[in-house]
């Protein structure tokens, strides 16, 4: 290894000096095999005998310290070892320097900076640098090699530039199917090994919006939320999708509900009635049975609820009851109300025309109709009107001298 010299020392006959200067054909081999490269630019200093040596030894140190070595050792000086290094995130990784010089032979001791985290100078006379790096990226450490076992005397620096790159991506737990209540919580999870982990979710092959852990959870689920979720996993080294994990929802089973049903209304005593209902419900065609004044209507099924010549009797309140998937609803009430039967109040004649007043429900349509007798199976209409009170008077314009029939009908 080269002497630390003052840069301004001339080569003097001093003895010590005398000694640390090499034979001139030897230091000429050496500095040719070292700088090759720069041989046209020595040529020129070759031209006596004391100041070329002079000249080729100056150029050396120079060249030395261009190369990275602070107080450099001389000869033929560097690393022997690579001066790149490719390590995995989270594993464990050692590498050996190694820095020589033919003056001084190989370095006895060794120090590093700007190492990539998790790597430390684990033997400082052996030139190993190991541990677990802890973070991916690229990291140029300068590493010395001293002299002395202490890290004194000279020193040359390389540098040497450690990779450290992720680890491949493995799945080791996949999301699990789930089959849940409707409003009841969930949780997906995935299991990777690998550094620098992202994550993903997708439902039905889309991306959710800010899911982007190694879990994934809905606190009460919907019917929309029933499909296949996975995760894509990224690191430096690319990508990859877990399996498809399809999600169930249970969803309660909902009563029928009703779209339709009858209002209240009236008839006469003598009527017929009709009372109607529809309903619906998930899975099934409801069933429909009925009840009135709260009591089953028996041996009645479906709709309509047919009732004919309507006694007072009859009058009250009707619920349509229906079943489905186990689940009963009951309808909003129908209230018939059973009046008096229609009856004509009073009636007069002229040549030219026909009259009668006729006891009305207030709302109905009326018909006055007539016939050549009272046995007749067709009628034919003369004139209709909807009642506005509970009495009606319904005429016939056309009285002609002949017998007529008449009878009134509400609809």
């Amino acid at each position: 290894m080269s002497n630390r010299s003052d840069s301004s020392s001339t080569l003097s006959p001093n003895p010590s000096i005398a000694r640390g200067i090499r034979p001139v054909g030897s230091l000429l081999v050496a500095l040719f095999l070292q700088f090759a490269p720069l041989l046209r630019t020595i040529e020129p200093a070759m031209a006596g005998v004391l100041q070329p040596v002079f000249m080729l030894l100056r150029w050396a140190a120079a060249a030395s310290a261009v190369a990275g070595g602070a107080h450099a050792l001389s000869g033929a000086t560097g690393l022997t070892t690579p001066n790149t290094v490719r390590a995995t995130n989270g594993v464990a990784t050692s590498y050996r320097a190694g820095i020589t010089s033919d003056t001084h032979g190989a370095a006895r001791s060794y120090s590093a900076t700007a190492l990539a985290p998790g790597l430390t100078v684990t033997s400082r006379t052996g030139g190993i640098l190991s541990g677990t790096p802890t973070t991916t990226g690229s990291y140029s450490t300068r590493v010395t090699g001293w002299e002395n076992n202490n890290a004194t005397g000279n020193s040359f620096t390389v540098t040497v530039t450690f990779t450290v790159v992720d680890q491949a991506i493995s799945i080791t737990g996949q999301p699990q199917p789930a089959t849940i209540d409707q409003g009841k919580p969930v949780t997906f999870s995935v299991n990777a090994t690998g550094t620098t982990l992202s994550y993903r979710w997708l439902h039905n092959d889309l991306e959710i919006a800010g899911a982007t852990n190694s879990t994934f959870s809905i606190a009460s689920v919907k019917g929309t939320d029933a499909g296949n979720y996975q995760v894509r996993i990224s690191n430096g080294t690319g990508s990859t999708l877990s399996t498809k994990a399809l999600l169930t929802i249970n969803v309660p089973a909902q009563p029928p509900t009703f779209t339709s049903i009858s209002p209240s209304f009236s008839v006469h005593e003598g009527d017929n009635a009709s009372i109607s209902a529809v309903a619906t419900a998930t899975g099934a065609a409801p069933s429909l049975t009925w009840s009135f004044n709260g009591n089953p209507v028996v041996g009645v099924t479906g709709s309509p609820l047919a009732l004919s010549r309507v006694s007072p009797a009859q009058g009250g309140t009707y619920r349509a009851i229906a079943t489905a998937n186990g689940l009963s609803t009951t309808s909003a009430p129908v209230v018939l109300t059973v009046l008096s039967p229609l009856q004509i109040l009073t009636s007069s004649a002229d040549d030219s025309r026909f009259a009668l007043t006729v006891g009305t429900i207030n709302g109905r349509r009326y018909f006055l109709e007539t016939a050549s007798d009272p046995t007749a199976t067709s009628w034919l209409p003369v004139t209709s009107a909807v009642a506005t009170g509970s009495t009606l008077e319904l005429t016939d314009p056309d009285r002609a001298p002949v017998v007529k029939t008449y009878r009134v009908r509400a609809e």
